[in-house]
């Protein structure tokens, strides 16, 4: 008698459990089928939208003026790949109109050292200067003969 008390409760329970189960993939699906549209619709805008418009080519592209943008690295115990990642942004981007920001911590010296390394190569091979920041007298600025525009932050 009470094993078959056990088994209507256990059916009961599982029944009530199927019911919850579904009702969550029905919200979720409806929840995915919402973005869904929304995804579509804003595609099918801007294909409206946009469609007369002349797109942007790489020869138009690289014919547009530079504007300045920021490159900012976070760098935490860093020190074997960081000279390396550096060096490759200055030889292979296209874009020279950038400043590269290393964030290097204090007690992380490996790669402080590794960081400087870069930026007294980078000093001698393109002619860049090394100055001290105004508002930051442990920054360093690397900055064209010359010139007082800011190239890129890299140390402490």
């Amino acid at each position: 008698m009470y094993f078959r008390d056990f088994l209507v409760i256990l059916r009961d329970f599982t029944y009530y459990l199927a019911w919850f189960v579904g009702l969550v993939f029905l919200f979720s699906g409806v929840q995915d089928l919402v973005y869904d549209i929304g995804a579509y619709s804003l595609r099918l805008f801007r294909r409206i939208y946009y469609r007369n418009r002349e797109r942007l080519t790489l020869v138009r592209l690289r014919d547009r003026e530079q504007q300045r943008i920021a490159v900012m690295v976070p760098a935490w115990n860093e020190g074997e790949v960081v000279g390396m990642m550096v060096k490759n942004i200055l030889e292979r981007v296209e874009y020279r109109n950038y400043l590269i920001f290393v964030g290097t911590y204090p007690n992380d010296q490996r790669t402080q050292d590794a960081v400087n390394r870069r930026r007294r190569k980078a000093e001698r091979r393109s002619g860049w200067r090394r100055g001290r920041s105004e508002r930051d007298p442990e920054t360093y600025r690397l900055c064209r003969p010359g010139k007082e525009r800011h190239r890129g932050k890299v140390g402490r």
